[in-house]
């Protein structure tokens, strides 16, 4: 009996903070691991690096979206982004502490609530990067 052919797409992942080195870490792993990716930072010029990069090792669909998450009109945006496509299962919510205010986390909160109900598996990761 032949088989069809294995899905190579598990479901699509979005890291927030993916320019910096742990956002790095986290893309190169979760592309190796067969998810679709949607990288979110500032700084535009390191994100196309970036999904350039991962796209050739990988041959996986990666999408940018340049954003300040600390803005709420661009937290809102994101939120909209993950409500509208239905493949993400998966949050990195990688965020920046100066020892005093956190970044980030309400991006992390409306986020989490869209993934969580999908169910299938749908995770949130959140991590944090203590600047001194």
């Amino acid at each position: 009996m032949a088989e069809g052919p294995m899905p190579t797409t598990l479901h699509t992942a979005v890291v927030t903070g993916a320019a910096s080195v742990l956002g790095l870490a986290c893309a190169e792993y979760l592309a190796s691991q067969g998810y679709d990716l949607i990288l979110i930072d500032a700084d535009r010029r390191r994100l196309n690096g970036l999904a350039d990069a991962l796209t050739t090792r990988n041959r996986k669909s990666i999408e940018v979206v340049q954003a300040d998450t600390r803005c709420p009109i661009a937290q809102a945006a994101i939120v909209r982004k993950i409500q509208e496509d239905e493949s993400v299962s998966l949050l990195v919510s990688l965020f920046a502490t100066d020892g005093e205010e956190l970044h980030d986390t309400s991006l992390a909160s409306m986020a989490a609530g869209v993934v969580r109900h999908r169910g299938r598996g749908s995770r949130l990761i959140r991590a944090s990067i203590v600047l001194f």
